[in-house]
């Protein structure tokens, strides 16, 4: 079984700085697939705009993708997060998010 795991530590000021960057890093990595990605772990998601757009791509380019569990550093605007992944679409029709409490 193949698994992403990530555990975020880092600290990004100003989501908006890197917002230009991630268009262009999805843009250039369009033919990209996880083809064997089954389960992808993620603690310490803040909610700026580089962390959703990654794992937007994820959901899109993981066909066999079975769960995605996110867990987001605080409870600061958490529920509005659950609710944006929620919305992402996916290509696994199998795939969920799971969601843990900070």
């Amino acid at each position: 079984i193949l698994m992403l795991y990530m555990n975020l530590l880092y600290s990004i000021r100003d989501d908006e700085a890197v917002a230009g960057e991630v268009n262009s890093w999805l843009d250039d990595n369009r033919s990209c697939q996880f083809s064997q990605l089954r389960l992808v772990k993620i603690f310490g998601l803040r909610g700026v705009i580089a962390e959703l757009e990654f794992i937007r791509f994820v959901l899109l380019r993981s066909p066999i993708l079975k769960s995605m569990t996110v867990k987001p550093r605080s409870d600061d605007g958490s529920s509005e997060l659950l609710k944006k992944w929620l919305r992402f679409k996916r290509v696994s029709v199998d795939a969920e998010i799971i969601y843990l409490d900070p």
